[in-house]
């Protein structure tokens, strides 16, 4: 534990730093920040991998011996306060899951977020917030849903327009004085339950054709969707393009715009064609393997499809190769 002396109140915070096993840091090392906004007061944030304090509490702590007595501060020196050495906090980890059972077709995802290991914390955080980061680390809140800042544990939620960015990050106050960021890697896919209105009549079927399960999903245009119904009879409502198929089939690509700036195109098809697992090189930068997950969205993609000339299906990202029936959405 560290004290530090604001505002007349001595404070006891438990701080934690860095967000995932492999950037742990030990005492005395210095990992580089990330650049973060300044205070109200003009003094810089604390930013996700280190936390500074003044150098003299160090040696008194490590060595066990009685802190000494803690100097008085002025009060324009008090509010954010960073000394000249800072000193990391490591050995706490962000990190952030989806939770199961979440249906295709909905506005909104929820996820569920923890620090840990768990560490008392006696003087309580007054806020958190959650944000989703984009390749070029521009933020979006993520509304919070619940929290139990003594055990350090959140539910989240976001709308598709984040669902592409996989990296989540949260921010500690203490009564607004000091910030504390940490930043994680969702590393398990979102899954999703079949909504029946975005699929093909008698889709998914999962038919094993030369030894390969229909693992994959396929998105088809206007006429595909009519041929389809000519085929098997079924009629599907005006929602409905997806399909499973082999994973090896060579299809173009659904790009969804995740960087590539607000003037461009929400969703593009790629140029290239390949098998289902060739979508992280295939989509071009500023790009990444899409997925229409709302109502609105999937209009969006039918109206793109039935445009091009390019293909008469494309992939989309969903498969149920883990689990079947299960439909997993990796973003990167």
């Amino acid at each position: 534990m560290l004290r530090y002396k604001f505002a007349g109140l001595s404070l006891i915070l438990v701080l934690l730093s860095s967000c995932n096993p492999g950037s742990k840091l030990k005492q005395g090392e210095i990992e580089k920040s990330e650049a973060y906004p300044s205070s109200a007061d003009g003094e810089p944030i604390i930013s996700s991998q280190t936390v500074a304090w003044p150098a003299a509490e160090v040696p008194a702590e490590k060595a066990g011996t009685e802190m000494p007595a803690e100097p008085e501060m002025k009060d324009e020196e008090q509010a954010g306060q960073v000394a000249a050495e800072p000193v990391p906090i490591g050995g706490a980890y962000l990190t952030c899951r989806y939770q199961t059972g979440q249906t295709q077709g909905a506005e909104n995802y929820r996820m569920d977020c923890d620090i840990s290991p768990v560490t008392e914390v006696k003087t309580l955080i007054a806020k958190a917030e959650f944000f989703k980061l984009d390749a070029q680390g521009n933020r979006t809140p993520l509304t919070l849903l619940n929290q139990d800042l003594l055990a350090l544990k959140w539910t989240v939620q976001e709308t598709a327009a984040t669902l592409p960015y996989n990296r989540v990050q949260i921010v500690l106050s203490a009564l607004n004085a000091i910030s504390v960021s940490l930043t994680t890697t969702i590393a398990t896919p979102l899954t999703l339950t079949r909504s029946a209105a975005f699929w093909l009549g008698g889709e998914p079927s999962n038919t094993v054709l030369a030894n390969a399960d229909e693992d994959c999903v396929e998105f088809s245009n206007a006429a595909m969707k009519i041929s389809h119904q000519n085929t098997t009879g079924l009629v599907t409502g005006p929602l409905g393009r997806m399909n499973d198929i082999a994973c090896s089939t060579r299809y173009n690509f659904l790009c969804r715009n995740t960087s590539a700036g607000a003037t461009a195109a929400k969703w593009i098809v790629s140029n290239a064609e390949g098998a289902f697992a060739d979508a992280a090189r295939l989509c071009p930068q500023g790009y990444s393997f899409g997925l229409p997950v709302s109502e609105a969205e999937v209009r969006e993609v039918n109206a793109m499809v039935d445009r091009t000339t390019q293909a008469m299906n494309i992939w989309v990202n969903m498969s149920d190769r883990t689990k079947e029936n299960e439909f997993a959405v990796l973003y990167r």
